[in-house]
C-alpha cells in the first residue's frame, strides 16, 4: 500500500502477488491487488480482484464500496447500485458507500437523491475516527461539502453553492476541491472576476496528481467533474486516490447560437505513474446584438505536474491568451459612444509548487511571468488609438498551519 501510494504501481503489483500467493484467502491482499491493477489501467483485472475479496469477506463494506466503484468505472451502474445498497447494509454508519453512490446518482442526473446521499455522508464523517486522525477527517469533509457545493451549482442555488464551497474551506483550507469549487460557483457572479481566478490557482496548485485539469473558463481573467472527487489521501479503509488509473482522457464540449455565436472546448489530459498532463484549447466567437458589438476569444494551455515525493508537487503551466472584442459594454454617456475596438494578446509562463512540510501544515508557491499587449482601434476604418505592452513578473508564497480547530493562512 506504501508504494501505491507512492506511485510505484509496478513495484506494489509485484507485493501483492506475492501476498497473494502467500495468503490466497485474505481479502485485503486481494483488494490491493485489484487496486494496483486498476491504477496500471486494468479496471476488468482489477475489478475481478475485488470480486475475489469480496466473496472472501462478504461482510465487509469497504471491500463493497470499492467494488460498487469499479463497477461505475466500467459504466455498469446496475452492479454499482446493488454493491452500495449492500455497502449500507453491512455499515449504516460508514459514510464511504453514501459518498460513492452519490456520485453514481448524480452522473445519472438524480442531484436531489445525490445531495441527501452526501448531505448522510457528511453527518457519517466523524464516525470514521477509529481509522482516521483528526486532520485526515478534516480533509474528508471538506471533500464532502464541496461534492454538496457541487450539486447545488447544478441545483441553480448558487448562494448555497458558495456557502458551502466555503464551509468546505472552513474544514480543510488546503482542500484542492474546496477551492475548485468555489471558483465554479464565482463563475457565475457578477463582479467576482480577482476571486474566481485565485480559487482556481489555488486549486490548481493543491490538486493531486490525478486530478482534471482547471477548467480554462475559470483560470482566465476577462472573459465542471465527478469522477476525482473525494478524500484525497490514503489511509485505513480510504482508498479513493488509489483508484486513479494511468490513462488519456478526452473531454470536448461545444455550443451554438444565432447572431453567428459559436464556442466549443477539447482538453487531452493523461497521467503516468507519478507525472500528469493536460492540453486545452477553448475558442468562443459572436457577432453581438448590433454594429462593433462582437467578440471573439481563443484560449490555448499547456500544463504538465510531476510527483517529486508524497510530499511535494511541481507544476509547470504554459498559456495563451487572444482577445478581439467590440464595444460590448454599456457606455457612461450614451450620447458620447466612442466606436472603438479592443485587441488584447498575452502569453505567460508559471511554475508553481507544493511542500507539506507536516500532514496539517504545508507552503504553496508561484512564480509568473506575463506578456500582455493591448491595441485600441477605431471602428470601422482600425485605426490605431492607442497601444499598450506590458511585462509583468509575480512571486507568490503562501503557508498553511492547523492547530486544532484553528487554522493560519
Amino acid at each position: 500500500f506504501a508504494e501505491l501510494a507512492n506511485g510505484h504501481s509496478s513495484r506494489s503489483l509485484a507485493l501483492f502477488s506475492r501476498a497473494v500467493a502467500d495468503l490466497p484467502a485474505h481479502p485485503i491482499a486481494r483488494l490491493g491487488m485489484g487496486l494496483a491493477k486498476i491504477r496500471r489501467n486494468d479496471l476488468s483485472g482489477g475489478r475481478e480482484d475485488l470480486e475475489i475479496a469480496a466473496t472472501l469477506d462478504p461482510l465487509q463494506s469497504v471491500i463493497r464500496s470499492y467494488l460498487g466503484k469499479a463497477y461505475y468505472e466500467e459504466k455498469r451502474d446496475d452492479f454499482a447500485a446493488i454493491e452500495f445498497a449492500m455497502a449500507k447494509e453491512r455499515d449504516p454508519l460508514d459514510p464511504t458507500s453514501y459518498f460513492y453512490d452519490a456520485i453514481r446518482k448524480q452522473t445519472m442526473n438524480r442531484p436531489v437523491d445525490a445531495l441527501e446521499d452526501l448531505q448522510k455522508s457528511t453527518k457519517l464523517n466523524d464516525k470514521r475516527a477509529v481509522y482516521r486522525s483528526r486532520f485526515l477527517l478534516d480533509d474528508d469533509a471538506a471533500a464532502r461539502n464541496a461534492s454538496v457545493s457541487a450539486v447545488y451549482n447544478e441545483l441553480g442555488f448558487e448562494a448555497l453553492s458558495v456557502l458551502e464551497s466555503t464551509n468546505a474551506l472552513a474544514d480543510n483550507f488546503g482542500n484542492s476541491s474546496a477551492h475548485r469549487l468555489l471558483a465554479d460557483a464565482y463563475s457565475n457572479l457578477p463582479r467576482h472576476t480577482i476571486a474566481r481566478v485565485s480559487e482556481a490557482l489555488q486549486a490548481q496548485i493543491r490538486q493531486p496528481l490525478s486530478a482534471p485539469p482547471i477548467n480554462l473558463r475559470d483560470s482566465t481573467d476577462f472573459l465542471a467533474i465527478l469522477k476525482d472527487v473525494g478524500p484525497t489521501r490514503v489511509g485505513v479503509n480510504e482508498y479513493n486516490s488509489l483508484f486513479n488509473r494511468d490513462e488519456i482522457r478526452v473531454k470536448a464540449d461545444s455550443s451554438l447560437g444565432s447572431r453567428g455565436t459559436l464556442s466549443d472546448q477539447v482538453v487531452i489530459n493523461g497521467l503516468a505513474e507519478r507525472f500528469g498532463f493536460a492540453v486545452s484549447q477553448l475558442h468562443y466567437e459572436t457577432d453581438g446584438f448590433s454594429d462593433n458589438n462582437a467578440a471573439d476569444r481563443n484560449l490555448y494551455d499547456g500544463f504538465l505536474q510531476a510527483e517529486l515525493s508524497p510530499n511535494s508537487t511541481m507544476q509547470v503551466d504554459l498559456k495563451r491568451s487572444e482577445l478581439d472584442i467590440g464595444y460590448t459594454f454599456n457606455p457612461f454617456d450614451a450620447a458620447n459612444a466612442f466606436p472603438i475596438k479592443h485587441q488584447e494578446d498575452a502569453e505567460s509562463a508559471r511554475l508553481n509548487g507544493r511542500y507539506a512540510t507536516a500532514p496539517a501544515n504545508d507552503w504553496i508557491w508561484t512564480l509568473a511571468y506575463e506578456n500582455r499587449q493591448r491595441d485600441v482601434d477605431l471602428f470601422p476604418d482600425e485605426t490605431l488609438v492607442t497601444r499598450t505592452e506590458v511585462d509583468t513578473y509575480t512571486g507568490e508564497i503562501q503557508r498553511l498551519d492547523h492547530f486544532g480547530e484553528f487554522q493560519i493562512v
